[in-house]
Formats: C-alpha cells, structure tokens, sequence
C-alpha cells in the first residue's frame, strides 16, 4: 500500500480487551494473550494522513481452549501374547506433528518397540496397533509434538496376559473393505470385521466429519462397523476408520460448482457454453 497511512486496531470481547497491536500494519496476537472459548471482535481504522480520509473494517474470530492434555487409552485391557492392541491419543482436540511411542516391551516380528509417527494423508498419528511378544506388565509411554510444543501422557499399565503366542496364537483380523468414497453428499456406510470368536477389537476414528454408529466400545468376535459421512461443502478430503487395527479409508469429493447455470463435472455443457 503506497502513501503516507497510519493504522488504528482494537480488539475486544464482551469482556477484555488486548491492546498490544500499537500503530503497525501487521498485528500478530498470542493465542495466550486472548481469552479461551471467546469470541473477539478485530476493528482495524486506516488513515490516509494526506487527507484524513479513513477507512474501516471488522473481523471476529474465536478462540478455542487450547489445553493440551494427551492421555494414553488401549483395547483390550488384557491382550494376550500376540494380540492386536489398539492404543489411541486423547486430550489433543488438533492435528498433531509427531507421536513418539515406547511400548515398554518387544513386538511380535520384530516389530519396533518404540516407534515414531509423523501424520500422512491415511494416518493422523492418534491411534497405533501393537502386539506384546511377552507376557507381564508393560510401561506405554508417549511424548507429540503439537503446535512447536511437546507434551507427555501419563504412563499406562498394559498387563499381557500369558496365552497366545505372536506364531497365530493371538488373534487376527479381517476387513471386508479397505476404502470406500463419497460424493458430497455423504451418507452411511459399513464394513464388516472378521476375526475369531474370543478375539476383542474396537472402532475409532478421529475425523469430526465421519461418526461411528456401531460399534459403540469394546466387541467380541466379527461384526460390522457402521458409520455415517457427513457432507462436504468444502475441497476434497481424505479419512479413516480404524478397526481391530485395520485402515478402513474413507473418501470424499467436494461440491460441485456452477458457471452461468452450468455444473462443473458438466463438460457437455462447458464445451457448448465456452467453445
């Protein structure tokens, strides 16, 4: 912006106000500096010091509690040698940078015992599948990395009991499905897991746009997991359902847009109305 201007912000919620902007361009505010779960209202007046002219404009914006309290939870609470455990990270309501894991003990097939994960497009690093070689108590411990900071969960207690084995012993698992897409619309789904009849397994997932409607917690044995999609009215996205420590992937496209009436998918209409 070219001239001689000089910038006035006030930013305030029905019940503080924060006034660290000073006369500069550009504001950057601390989270911290604002009140958690509050709505605040940025005004910022630009003067034209040649002419007194001004211009305003307002923004709000709210701010979400920023606690970060990750905790350790598992299924099941008693795996035997062998079995899949489903370890998933609470108390991080956003996206994570890193999950750092240790076990607390030797993984069937070399698996490591204490594992990095960086999140992909499959894989938001909020649920891990991991089988004990041995029986006994075993220390899990986890350390993210969210927003720049690192914070650590409670240790959990995994007690492995002695039967099964990591040579077929334990229990395995089965999905009908590994991936299914959607328009943007939405709508229900299912998948059914296979496994055996003692065999304990759960489904998680920690997209806010896809809920789970069966099962609800811990189940014995095959089943099927139905969950619904909710609609889309952004760009494409990407998702998964965890079950019995299997990836079911979810897909969905973003709405379609319009030109002069015209649908975007519609090429027929494209090539008649731009030639």
């Amino acid at each position: 912006m070219g001239g001689d201007f000089s910038y006035a912000w006030l930013v305030e919620s029905s019940l503080h106000s924060y006034d660290g902007c000073g006369d500069a361009a550009q504001c950057t505010i601390p989270a911290r500096s604002l009140d958690p779960d509050t709505t605040y209202t940025i005004t910022l007046t630009v003067t034209n010091n040649a002419d007194l002219a001004t211009s305003t404009k307002t923004h709000q914006i709210f701010i979400g509690d920023g606690n970060v309290e990750p905790t350790i939870s598992f299924s099941p609470t008693s795996p035997e040698v062998g079995q899949i455990v489903i370890f998933t990270v609470n108390g991080v309501t956003g996206e994570i940078q890193s999950a750092s894991w240790d076990m607390g003990g030797p993984g069937c097939d070399g698996a490591d015992s204490t594992p990095e994960c960086v999140p992909s497009l499959w894989d938001d690093c909020k649920t891990l599948s991991y089988k004990y070689a041995s029986n006994g108590d075993k220390t899990a411990s986890l350390t993210v990395v969210f927003e720049g900071s690192t914070f650590s969960a409670p240790d959990r207690t995994v007690s492995v009991e002695p039967s099964g084995s990591c040579d077929g012993g334990g229990c395995t698992y089965m999905l009908s499905s590994a991936t299914e897409g959607y328009s943007h619309e939405g709508g229900y789904g299912s998948f059914d897991v296979s496994t055996w009849a003692d065999c304990e397994w759960t489904a998680t997932t920690s997209f806010p746009w896809m809920t789970i409607s069966s099962p609800i917690g811990p189940i014995t044995g095959g089943g099927t997991v139905s969950y619904w999609v909710d609609e889309n009215d952004g760009p494409e996205r990407l998702g998964s359902i965890v079950a019995a420590g299997l990836n079911h992937a979810v897909t969905q496209t973003s709405p379609p847009t319009f030109v002069d009436g015209f649908e975007s998918g519609d090429t027929a209409a494209w090539s008649k109305a731009f030639p």
